[in-house]
């Protein structure tokens, strides 16, 4: 078996018209640091935000970098957040990809990203995407 599929938990990205575009795995076992981390097939498939509709359409969402940080704040009963899977997809792209969340009313958009250095030159530069 591809080591790559191993010891990973995958979850189905979809797209705005909700159909699966990806799958992203992400390590449980062992050393989850790294560039291994996180796999996604088909590899060098781009990552839309996800999920980018909301039925309640909440005027706030939270934007977190992993699928893991959404899992878990979905998981304490927060429906209003968005993985944008990693700071350096969005960088782009980011106009493009929030579009669709300015079209369903979303008014505000909190970063909630790591304190890594990468999330904080991050917060730097999407702050006045998001603001």
């Amino acid at each position: 078996m591809d080591r790559m599929l191993t010891d990973r938990l995958f979850f189905p990205v979809k797209s705005l018209e909700e159909k699966t575009v990806a799958y992203i795995g992400r390590k449980v076992n062992g050393d989850t640091s790294g560039k291994d981390k996180y796999y996604c097939y088909p590899p060098g498939t781009p990552l839309p935000i996800y999920p980018s509709v909301f039925p309640k359409r909440p005027e706030t969402v939270v934007f977190v970098e992993g699928i893991f940080d959404l899992a878990n704040l979905v998981d304490k009963g927060l429906d209003n957040v968005v993985c944008i899977f990693g700071v350096s997809t969005l960088y782009k792209t980011a106009k493009q990809q929030l579009l669709p969340l300015k079209v369903q009313g979303i008014a505000n958009i909190l970063l909630l990203l790591d304190s890594d250095k990468a999330g904080q030159e991050a917060m730097k530069e999407l702050k006045p995407s998001v603001s």
